[in-house]
């Protein structure tokens, strides 16, 4: 049997966030842990922001990193629909390159 292709899944936000929208349950633990590490938050693999943009409601300094271009183009207008300020990068989170100022500590 061969496995299924899910490459177009992760290229296009629209059918990912179709498929996920119902997923919430683990928000909350998301937020408890950022209130616990404090600091600024650099999810990878963000995808089109499922949870990206709950952190950003809560007034979390959010970056978000994901190699799909299209996933990415999602996350930033759905932070956008609700003025929120998170940051968003185009990168493979397997090897990428960020600047890091005397204020942004990623939760460490």
């Amino acid at each position: 049997m061969k496995p299924i292709d899910s490459h177009a899944l992760y290229r296009d936000g629209l059918h990912y966030d179709a498929q996920h929208v119902e997923i919430v349950e683990d928000i909350t633990f998301y937020i408890a842990q950022a209130q616990k590490a404090g600091g600024s938050i650099l999810e990878l693999a963000c995808g089109t922001g499922r949870i990206t943009i709950p952190l950003a409601r809560q007034g979390f300094d959010v970056t978000g990193l994901d190699i799909s271009e299209g996933m990415l183009k999602i996350a930033k207008e759905k932070a956008e629909m609700e003025y929120l300020s998170c940051t968003f990068l185009h990168a493979d989170c397997r090897k990428f390159s960020i600047p890091v100022t005397r204020n942004t500590n990623f939760g460490v």
